[in-house]
């Protein structure tokens, strides 16, 4: 598939289905079923002939698109999206020695 193809694609995928914001695989199967309304009848070997072929869209560009996609648009971020980042600067902090203080909260202070 082409890249041109495939971004806005993930964008519809993404602005319809909420559950798809979260999870890669979920995203991936939406968008291969999107291409191919009927792919849950094909084959296992009719359907890796068509990832090999690139008949179906490459999943690392799926991934790729849903980041751009999401630093973009944050309202196509999933739920967890803020959880994730949340924890992901307090462990940072943690790693790194910062406190936080009252008097320059939410500041850091080394």
């Amino acid at each position: 598939m082409k890249i041109s193809y495939v971004k806005p694609l993930v964008k519809e995928v993404l602005e319809n289905c909420p559950e798809t914001r979260d999870d890669d695989n979920k995203l991936l199967f939406t968008v291969w079923e999107t291409e191919k309304p009927n792919l849950k009848y094909y084959s296992y070997n009719k359907f890796k002939d068509m990832v090999i072929s690139g008949e179906l869209s490459h999943f690392e560009s799926i991934r790729r698109n849903r980041q751009t996609l999401q630093n973009k648009y944050p309202c196509l971020q999933g739920k967890r999206y803020n959880i994730r980042h949340t924890k992901e600067v307090a462990e940072t902090e943690k790693e790194l020695g910062y406190i936080r203080t009252p008097i320059d909260a939410p500041g850091m202070k080394p």
